[in-house]
């Protein structure tokens, strides 16, 4: 659980959306999401890239048109009881984004040159 402590601090401090990946596994039909973020929109440093595993229910209401920006991302652990459902995902403050999710792992964490 102090992983993804660490992980909800890392997204609160990066708000702009620089890509966003779904693939499907083969074997499984699970959908994966790549996500990543930069605390700059026009800056290649500050950067976390995010891979969540089993994602359903993915809702983006108002995304693109522009620059989208997640103000406050948050990863809840959820105790459903569900087997293919274990952490949810959602931007508290906008509501830009929410899903369910199966499992998470930080891919790359690029530090920022200007220290913020």
């Amino acid at each position: 659980m102090n992983d993804l402590k660490n992980l909800n601090e890392l997204l609160a401090g990066v708000t702009f959306v620089r890509s966003i990946r779904i693939d499907i596994e083969p074997v499984t039909y699970a959908y994966n999401m790549l996500l990543v973020m930069g605390k700059h929109a026009d800056l290649d440093e500050g950067m976390i890239s995010v891979c969540f595993k089993g994602v359903s229910n993915l809702n983006l209401p108002d995304f693109g048109g522009g620059l989208t920006q997640f103000m406050w991302l948050q990863i809840s652990h959820l105790d459903a009881g569900l087997d293919r459902i274990k952490y949810s995902l959602a931007d508290l403050e906008n509501e830009s984004i929410f899903c369910h999710f199966y499992s998470v792992t930080l891919l790359t964490e690029q530090a920022d040159s200007a220290g913020a």
